[in-house]
């Protein structure tokens, strides 16, 4: 009874060992990482060889007695079957198994099989719980009867049988009564560690949540520098980071805390490596020293960041920096906070540009009631109509078709993706009576790859373009001149040129801004960048005297199956 008495209080020393190493181990991030799958497609490789290693040393770690070895190994593979399931726990236990067959002793075979038995059925009771929370009556019934039956099996096949009942009737009570506790006080230390993982989750949802509410009046009218630097303050006066920034995909638009001297706005250090990294990617970027954030300036205080990814409308629309002055400072709390915040802010932006779009949508509306309805074209137009009605009634007749087709394809079409040959046919109505009232004086020519008639078009991109080339640009010149316009494809690019050798301009980046002279302009720029992105949209050059050429850069967008496919593209010399 002695030895017996013994022998429990060893197995509860070594097991209260084990309890205090594996409460150090649920601190570490990479423990968190683990319970949490957060350690990518090779995380189950990591679970097998964590728990296998730690299996190992537990039969190490035993107590000889009789030629074999009173352990806690057991409980190990138990854990993990319990928390990962009977693949990964069955695994754990083969890998251990084996181990423990290779130390030999006359129970070796016995215990090997013990180990496999203990992954599978502790398991299988995870399948059964699912993720429900496992009561902690089951886990030690489940500690209990895995022990009994290593014994039974001892007394199976561990030979000679006398030694075996021997072996048993001295380590099968201490055993049994050491590792059914020890399993549920490790069950207890890991769902400790879930909960705090929980809670800290729960704590950093909760604080990004108070950043967004505080920054929702800023960022939903876009990202500015004025609203990106209001942002970054109020993340700064909230959290625990010496600096934090936001960028677009090209330069920091707000920075506040640590050096700001020389990562703010418009200074010289531009993007750091990190930030480069993050926009090539679409990533998270965890920077743990000055080296890996890669800033240019020599002296930067800044020692450790995490750069989070903002996307607008699936797009990479810039990044969110935080910044610690210590090297490895970035925890697993700091990512979890730092993706939520990074998916709230995403959805901000999202917001804003269907806001934008919104009014943008209204504002085309308007343009093409505004066309419809412009008393200097529609003037223009029915006075051609009336001085042909008696000497050319056929081109008369022509041109009242024309218009009658162009106010129709402003109604209907408004706002929806069409084909390039519907848009297309928009612009020669427009041109074709443009044509007629000019005469000799306008001249226009049109190449267009026949490839690209497979793909679609926002409605009113081309023809608003065209229109202000030759309002702006020939009808202010005094002969007229030459409006060329081509469409082709570049790579995953469609891309439309329209020139005009017209009077030209000598500042074409105010035309991007909204203004009643280039508001047709303005709104395809806007609605192009809103709904693609900003590598999209138009670049204008132009010179005073010489002409104005306008790019128009597009994704290959193939076409609904609504649109149809069937219209001519009426051809002009």
């Amino acid at each position: 009874m002695l030895v017996i008495s013994n022998l429990l209080l060893e197995m509860l020393e070594r097991i209260s060992l084990v309890a205090i190493s594996g409460y150090m181990l649920t601190q570490t991030t990479v423990f968190h990482q683990v319970l949490t799958r957060k350690i990518g497609s090779m995380g189950n490789v990591v679970i097998i060889l964590l728990f296998s290693s730690m299996g190992i040393f537990c039969s190490y770690a035993g107590v000889p007695i009789h030629d074999a070895i009173a352990n806690s190994r057991e409980v190990i593979i138990m854990l993990c079957g319990l928390l990962f399931g009977p693949i990964i726990g069955t695994v754990v236990g083969i890998i251990t198994g084996i181990h423990r067959y290779t130390m030999g002793g006359f129970t070796a075979l016995p215990c090997s099989l013990s180990c496999i038995f203990s992954g599978l059925i502790s398991g299988f009771v995870c399948y059964y719980y699912q993720k429900k929370k496992i009561p902690w009556i089951v886990t030690f019934t489940l500690g209990i009867t895995v022990n009994i039956l290593q014994m039974v099996m001892i007394l199976l096949t561990a030979y000679p049988f006398s030694r075996a009942l021997e072996l048993v009737n001295t380590i099968g009570l201490p055993m049994t009564a050491a590792n059914s506790m020890g399993l549920v006080i490790f069950m207890v230390i890991v769902r400790r560690a879930f909960e705090q993982e929980d809670r800290i989750s729960a704590e950093q949802s909760h604080r990004a949540l108070h950043i967004a509410n505080h920054t929702l009046p800023y960022l939903r009218t876009g990202l500015t520098e004025k609203n990106a630097q209001a942002a970054v303050n109020i993340i700064l006066q909230t959290t625990d980071y010496q600096a934090v920034a936001l960028t677009n995909t090209t330069e920091v638009l707000g920075f506040a805390g640590v050096e700001s001297a020389h990562h703010g706005p418009h200074r010289n250090a531009g993007l750091t490596s990190a930030t480069c990294h993050t926009l090539k990617t679409g990533k998270i970027t965890v920077a743990a020293n000055h080296e890996e954030i890669g800033c240019s300036y020599p002296g930067c205080k800044l020692a450790s960041a995490i750069v989070v990814p903002l996307f607008k409308r699936n797009h990479l629309a810039g990044t969110l920096k935080m910044y610690y002055t210590q090297t490895n400072a970035i925890s697993h709390s700091d990512f979890v906070f730092a993706k939520d915040i990074g998916t709230l802010f995403s959805t901000q932006l999202d917001l804003a540009e269907l806001d934008n779009q919104s009014k943008l949508a209204d504002k085309a509306k308007l343009m093409a009631l505004h066309m419809q309805i412009n008393p200097h074209f529609l003037f223009n137009t029915l006075n051609t109509i009336s001085s042909l009605i008696r000497t050319q009634p056929d081109t008369a007749r022509h041109i009242l078709t024309k218009l009658s087709a162009l106010f129709r394809f402003s109604l209907q079409k408004t706002g929806k993706i069409i084909s390039i040959r519907e848009e297309l046919f928009q612009v020669h109505a427009y041109l074709e009576i443009a044509k007629i009232r000019d005469g000799d004086k306008l001249s226009i020519t049109e190449h267009i790859d026949p490839e690209i008639f497979s793909y679609g078009i926002p409605s009113l991109t081309l023809q608003p373009l065209v229109e202000n080339a030759l309002q702006h640009g020939l009808h202010k010149k005094e002969n007229g001149g030459t409006l060329s316009i081509k469409g082709f494809i570049e790579e995953d690019t469609l891309c439309f040129i329209i020139h005009d050798d017209g009077i030209g301009m000598t500042v074409t980046n105010e035309i991007f801004k909204e203004q009643q002279d280039h508001i047709g302009l303005y709104n395809v720029n806007a609605r192009l960048q809103g709904l693609y992105g900003d590598r999209y949209g138009l670049k204008i050059e132009s010179t005073a005297g010489q002409g104005t050429t306008v790019f128009i850069h597009l994704p290959k967008q193939l076409l609904p199956t609504t649109v149809s496919k069937s219209k001519e593209v009426i051809v002009h010399a």
